[in-house]
């Protein structure tokens, strides 16, 4: 049986009360350290970025599409899993031309029905498909090792140091409920579970209950609502030892819905958090363009009468780098952008869709700090 950590949790974005958890044994977090993010006082530190690859072709394995999971192995291939074809993870090599596609539609070993996270590992790639509720484990060459049950949908999934997986999922179980982030072993089997007994967890408000997550030191697991800047710091115990948060116009906490108009702004939405080799912390946000606008297409009759056309008109990014000793912002840029995934690395990078060429291209950044 899987080993349950209950800690107490903070304001949730609504309040609501949820008598479930209050029959629930909470550990104190009266330990707990809360720190409000400061603005930078290095004003020779800026955010320098370089394109590494573009992947995408006109036509066969290569086509790429505007929604899409990516991740970067070990040996430096871009694998790609696209909303359209959720099955297939498409292999990029480190120059971004098109080498396989992998996996394929069914039920049996090696096969997907909807891919939902693919997470690098020392040796390969572990494959989480929701839908079969599994996890299957390939190889440095892409071939099938061994599969597993993974009986939960995860939102998000990364790779600890120690062995095992983070995972952000939401599991509606009467055990788990209230239980963002949960800690597993090498086959996907739940360890622990971080609880926020004041978490909403609501159908009708978005993002309700999912993290975006990073590794940490020590088994430590970073964690930041969509929809709220604020960064979680848990430790490999479960208990949250630390809260950042930052207090900026252009972020309020919000539970909006994000359904496109033209009558009002997107809201802001965390799009990921990182730990670097020096132990900063990478933040990508996405903002409403000055000209949002131009982003959004009409479509009268449609179930949604709106759609976003161009991500990239309709969004800007922000990315943030925090040092969590000082708790202080040492860098930030505004790019023109809708930066899809942060991705770890050393340094961070992240990946963008581009319609502007011949042909849809995804473009993969390198993020660095410099005059620190």
């Amino acid at each position: 049986m899987s080993h349950i950590l209950r800690t107490a949790g903070q304001i949730a974005l609504v309040p609501l009360a949820v008598s479930l958890l209050a029959t629930l044994p909470l550990a104190s977090l009266s330990g707990q350290e809360k720190v409000s993010i400061r603005e930078t006082t290095c004003h020779s530190c800026t955010i320098e970025r370089t394109r590494l690859a573009v992947l995408g072709d006109q036509e066969g394995q290569g086509v790429v599409n505007p929604i899409f999971r990516i991740a970067i192995d070990r040996e430096g291939r871009y694998l790609l899993r696209s909303a359209y074809t959720p099955e297939e993870i498409q292999v990029f090599d480190p120059d971004g031309r098109i080498e396989r596609v992998v996996g394929g539609y069914g039920d049996g070993p090696g096969e997907f029905r909807f891919i939902r996270d693919i997470v690098p590992e020392e040796k390969g790639v572990a494959v989480f498909d929701f839908m079969h509720r599994r996890l299957t484990r390939l190889d440095s060459a892409l071939e099938l090792v061994e599969t597993f049950a993974a009986p939960y949908d995860p939102f998000t999934v990364v790779r600890m140091p120690g062995g095992g997986f983070a995972v952000s999922a939401q599991i509606r179980t009467r055990e788990l409920a209230g239980a963002p982030i949960h800690v597993t072993d090498q086959e996907g089997r739940i360890l622990r579970s971080f609880f926020e007994p004041n978490e909403v967890f609501r159908s009708d408000i978005p993002y309700s209950g999912k993290r975006l997550i990073a590794p940490g030191d020590g088994g430590s697991v970073w964690a930041m609502p969509r929809t709220e800047y604020r960064i979680d710091h848990w430790s490999a115990a479960g208990s949250k030892v630390r809260e950042f948060n930052r207090s900026v116009s252009w972020f309020r906490p919000h539970a909006r819905d994000i359904a496109p108009g033209q009558d009002e702004a997107p809201p802001p939405l965390v799009q990921g958090i990182v730990e670097d080799e020096s132990g900063l912390l990478w933040t990508a946000v996405t903002v409403a363009d000055a000209d949002w606008r131009d982003g959004v297409e009409e479509r009268p009759g449609d179930v949604h009468s709106a759609v976003v056309g161009n991500k990239n008109l309709y969004w800007d990014t922000v990315f943030e780098v925090i040092d969590p000793v000082s708790g202080e912002v040492l860098a930030a840029t505004r790019v023109d952008e809708y930066a899809e995934h942060l991705l770890a690395g050393h340094p961070p990078r992240y990946a963008t869709y581009r319609e502007t060429g011949p042909h849809p291209v995804i473009e993969v950044w390198q993020l660095k700090v410099s005059g620190r």
